[in-house]
């Protein structure tokens, strides 16, 4: 299982209410996003092109990004919502699985929402090759959203293959030796 976590602001990022995926998306990236290619209104490469994860919109509203496309409604943020204010956004996934297990943002449990058959095979290591945060607005390139105490959890240490190796060698190398010990005792 692996955990994101990240404080984000949208300050004055801007919703258009068109198709584009606007705000602060937390997640990954199946193949390194392009650099914009051209000013103003979302004319470039849009930063949220190939990517899964969970995004935020301007407005507040959560919702799951699946390869650069919404996948389902979003949820509609409880309360009043700021573009001054801090918020967090909290979830895990299923490594072997694909699926969302936990979703939460500003305290509030979203996990029925993004959770199960909804999300198996989601989160893929062909969808999931990069981390990343993306940021989109509306209106300009001035616009800025801001990120805070970004967390990682739930990693394991994989070894190179070459490390697996070298284990094994030393590991064969050692038996040898002790057998060799073992013999010189015997005789």
């Amino acid at each position: 299982q692996l955990t994101l976590t990240l404080d984000l602001q949208m300050n004055t990022l801007q919703d258009d209410l068109s198709i584009k995926l606007r705000g602060i998306g937390l997640g990954f990236y199946s193949t390194a996003p392009a650099a914009e290619t051209s000013l103003g209104a979302g004319n470039g490469s849009e930063s949220y092109l190939n990517f899964t994860g969970l995004r935020v919109s301007p407005s507040g509203a959560l919702s799951l990004v699946v390869a650069g496309v919404q996948s389902g409604s979003s949820v509609v943020f409880s309360g009043t919502f700021s573009a001054a204010t801090f918020y967090t956004l909290t979830y895990s996934f299923d490594t072997v699985t694909g699926s969302i297990t936990n979703a939460v943002f500003n305290g509030v449990d979203y996990t029925s929402t993004f959770s199960g058959a909804t999300t198996v095979g989601v989160f893929t290591d062909s969808l999931t090759n990069l981390f990343g945060l993306y940021g989109s607005s509306y209106s300009s390139t001035a616009d800025t959203g801001r990120v805070d105490n970004l967390a990682i959890s739930g990693m394991n240490a994989i070894p190179e293959p070459s490390t697996s190796a070298a284990l094994a060698g030393l590991s064969a190398l050692g038996l040898a030796l002790w057998r060799r010990r073992e013999r010189a005792k015997q005789n």
